[in-house]
C-alpha cells in the first residue's frame, strides 16, 4: 500500500454515471480526497451534494471512513453527508503530506491499515456511528452539568472573597 495522499477530484459533469465512474477511477475510500465546490451557487450545490451522496450509497462508500472525502465549499452551514471544509487549509494537516520513500517499519504499518481499511468496508457504518453517537449524548450531558458546576464554583468563590 502506497502512502496515503490528499487528491483533488474535479468534477465536469453533473450526471450520475460520469461522476460514478470518476469516482471509482480515483478510487474514492482508499485515500483522502477533496473537490472544490465553491464556485457553485447554493441550489446547485445542493444538487451536486445529492447527486454525490446517491453516488457514494450505490458504490457503498461512506465519505468519512475509512478515509475522508472533503468538500470545499465556503459556505458551511450546509447540512450534507459529506465532512465540509470552508477551504483548502481546513482540511486536516496530516492528510497534506510529501510523497516520500517509506522504511520498512512504515510499511508494514501501511500494509496493517490496508487490512484495517478493508475491514471498515465490510462494517456497517451507518449503525455504528448512531451507536457512537448514542453513546456520546450522554458524555456531553456530563460534561455540560461539569462545566456549569465549575461556573457555580467559580461564582461562590468570587462571592466568598467579597
Amino acid at each position: 500500500m502506497k502512502v496515503p495522499t490528499l487528491e483533488e477530484i474535479k468534477l465536469t459533469s453533473a450526471e450520475m454515471s460520469e461522476i460514478k465512474n470518476l469516482l471509482i477511477k480515483s478510487k474514492v475510500g482508499l485515500a483522502p480526497k477533496y473537490t472544490d465546490l465553491s464556485h457553485l451557487g447554493r441550489e446547485r450545490l445542493n444538487e451536486i451534494l445529492t447527486i454525490l451522496e446517491i453516488v457514494f450509497k450505490d458504490i457503498n462508500i461512506h465519505p468519512k471512513f475509512p478515509y475522508p472525502f472533503y468538500i470545499i465549499n465556503g459556505n458551511t452551514d450546509v447540512s450534507s453527508f459529506f465532512p465540509v471544509v470552508k477551504g483548502f487549509e481546513d482540511i486536516p494537516e496530516y492528510f497534506q503530506v510529501e510523497v516520500k520513500r517509506v522504511t520498512n517499519k512504515e510499511q508494514k504499518l501501511l500494509d496493517k491499515i490496508e487490512v484495517i481499511c478493508s475491514q471498515v468496508h465490510n462494517e456497517n457504518i451507518e449503525n455504528r456511528l448512531h451507536e457512537y453517537k448514542m453513546n456520546i449524548l450522554p458524555q456531553k450531558f456530563i460534561k455540560s452539568l461539569a462545566k456549569e458546576g465549575l461556573f457555580l464554583e467559580k461564582v461562590l468563590e468570587n462571592l466568598s472573597e467579597d
